[in-house]
């Protein structure tokens, strides 16, 4: 599936004279930023410079910039995008010549500093402008490396962090426009249309009908909060090989998840079909990261052996616990949930181990290009102790369509003593955990990441001054979170067709997930030269 490409070099909306733009109220009076969702990347719409320039900005709590694509960047992956052009707007001001590199996990970019009007909208058509502010900290695209970043669904990056400087001898964005509150809260993934999928509440809290719980937070620099639990209640998992036919193994548990690696690696070593068999799954797993269902390696007992120093390492395995709680991150800049290997691994254990009246229901999911059906229906809950409270993370939340890269056999070889184990890939879709691993350390302890999955169950509240976060559940089934209620009107009638096509039978299919376009958080300035621990 292709990403929506803009092939232009900048887009003006001349709606509203400057001396328009000089009576709007700026964010720190309260607003309500409608985002709109582009098969799974929510962005807002931003104008930059007088008249105001339409970025797509992709509201991002793991960092403070407001970061534009810019006509100074003159590549292919910048051309795909709206690009903001300094000499079609009067209020541009520059802040030196000196350029400054930021680190996104998705790559570096190289920016200038500049001083800008800045006018939030509630779509793309630059009408009907919400707050606007002036002489804005901007840093502007002169160069990136950016993965995937061509036809991308977002232009810019709006900067949410918690820090009040940006790490340039500037104020961070957020401290520019006043505002040390807000609230992010993501709709349903089958929510589509120009202002429609999420709403960024500035200086006001959300009522999503569901009490809000104080989550314990720490961090200097990111929103962090201690888990010491996240899994499927009640699912047993075997802790030991459990013997299959063939004097097979099958080794699944969070226990063994590290035996797991081991196995795969005495598995490449053997070689043959089942090497490649092994390796053509795991290349069907998200091409944005190592996500994707857990598909344990079979091997026979005589295959496996740990010498004592490698069954230590299974002492070591990260359970996120209250004795060893994990860190977790808040990011609305991230597409997936984000864990541990050890975590990752026993979680998608539990998943299956928790779905009870269908077997193999992850693997069957994977073959299927739509999360529907019987062995969708089967999937447990989660449950994650977050900042002290237990919350639950249901299915629809934590599985998506995700583009693919599907493996296919290659033709027969012309040996017929060759093994046939090489594999071609196509593009597909497949239903998918959204979750990936990432294996950091903080001084918290091991790296999570919950990101726009997690924001889709819980509005999160974000308190600036006080480094606090609180969690209010939505309701299943409910719109709050799909738009601002200053949108409702303008798009009530698309509304109201769609839910009639989805009542006559013909319910529009959901796009699938570019998961690859949004990356991790920003850990620039976090994790100091030759150390292994990112400090938040």
């Amino acid at each position: 599936m292709l990403a929506l490409v803009y092939h232009m070099v900048s887009t003006t909306f001349a709606a509203a004279s400057p001396e328009d733009f000089h009576a709007l109220g700026n964010l720190s009076t309260g607003a309500c930023i409608p985002m709109t969702n582009q098969n799974g990347v929510y962005t807002a719409s931003l104008g930059i410079g007088t008249p105001p320039q339409m970025v797509r900005a992709v509201p991002d709590t793991g960092s403070y910039n407001l970061v534009v694509t810019s006509t100074m960047c003159d590549t292919h992956a910048c051309r795909t995008h709206m690009r903001y052009n300094i000499k079609s707007s009067t209020s541009f001001e520059a802040q030196g010549n000196a350029t400054y590199t930021l680190s996104y996990g998705q790559g570096d970019v190289v920016v200038k500093d500049a001083l800008e009007t800045v006018t939030f909208f509630p779509t793309l058509t630059g009408e009907g402008a919400i707050a606007s502010h002036h002489h804005v900290d901007v840093q502007l695209i002169q160069e990136q490396q950016l993965m995937h970043f061509a036809g991308a669904a977002f232009d810019s990056i709006l900067g949410l962090g918690k820090r009040n400087d940006n790490g340039m001898h500037h104020s961070a964005f957020l401290s520019d426009m006043g505002v040390n509150e807000f609230t992010v809260c993501l709709g349903g993934l089958n929510v589509f249309g120009d202002g429609m999928g999420g709403r960024l509440e500035v200086m006001r809290e959300l009522d999503v009908g569901s009490p809000y719980l104080q989550l314990t937070t720490f961090g200097h620099y990111a929103w962090g909060t201690p888990v010491t639990y996240i899994g499927v209640s009640g699912a047993v998992v075997p802790i030991v090989p459990v013997p299959l036919s063939d004097s097979y193994t099958y080794l699944e548990s969070a226990e063994t998840a590290k035996a797991t690696v081991l196995a795969a690696e005495a598995a490449s070593a053997q070689g043959g079909r089942h090497k490649a068999m092994q390796g053509g799954r795991r290349k069907a797993m998200m091409h944005a990261g190592r996500g994707g269902t857990l598909h344990p390696v079979k091997l026979r007992e005589d295959e496996v052996r740990l010498d004592d120093k490698k069954a230590a390492v299974l002492s070591e395995v990260v359970q996120c616990s209250d004795e060893a709680p994990c860190a977790a991150i808040v990011d609305s800049g991230t597409t997936l949930l984000t864990f541990p290997t050890d975590v990752y691994n026993r979680l998608l254990a539990e998943v299956e181990a928790g779905c009870t009246t269908q077997t193999n229901c992850l693997q069957h999911l994977e073959e299927s290009d739509t999360c529907d059906g019987p062995y969708y229906e089967a999937l447990p809950d989660l449950t994650i102790t977050v900042g002290g409270q237990s919350l639950t993370v249901r299915k629809e939340i934590y599985m998506g369509a995700v583009d693919v890269d599907v493996p296919v056999p290659s033709p027969a070889p012309d040996d017929p003593d060759e093994i046939h184990s090489m594999h071609r890939h196509v593009q597909g879709v497949a239903c998918l955990p959204l979750f990936d691993t990432m294996d950091d350390q903080t001084q918290y302890g091991p790296l999570l990441i919950l990101g726009m999955p997690f924001l889709r169950a819980y509005a999160t509240r974000f308190d600036r001054t006080t480094g606090g976060m609180a969690v209010a559940q939505v309701p299943a089934g409910t719109d709050l979170c799909n738009q601002c209620a200053s949108t409702r009107r303008v798009h009530s009638v698309a509304m109201q067709a769609q839910r009639q096509q989805s009542h006559q039978g013909h319910s529009q299919r959901l796009g699938p997930l570019k998961v690859s376009e949004v990356r991790g958080p920003n850990l620039v300035g976090l994790q100091k030269k030759g150390e292994k621990t990112v400090f938040l």
